[in-house]
């Protein structure tokens, strides 16, 4: 995955990251994935004035026919990056 978005320091940040979701359950239609996500992200002006920098977060993902979403939890990072409850929309597009 890929993207972009305004983060809590009201700066520009990209990302680029792999999700890996080994656990799985579909209880009553809805798909559902735990696991972590590995990546790079850049824009945070107190971290590494910022330079882009590696991320591994845990992940949720929720998924029912075309429509899910992921939510991460991002750790504080004392003095450098405030920590957050992360949704990320997705929609299947084929």
């Amino acid at each position: 995955m890929a993207g972009t978005f305004i983060n809590s320091d009201r700066a520009r940040s990209h990302y680029g990251v792999y999700q890996w979701r080994p656990l799985h359950w579909r209880p009553a239609g809805v798909a559902i994935g735990v696991g972590i996500t590995l990546g790079a992200f850049d824009g945070y002006p107190r971290y590494r004035n910022g330079a882009w920098f590696p991320a591994v977060l845990p992940v949720l993902g929720l998924e029912y026919k075309r429509v899910g979403v992921n939510l991460f939890v991002v750790p504080t990072i004392s003095n450098r990056l405030e920590g957050a409850l992360a949704l990320q929309l997705k929609v299947r597009v084929w």
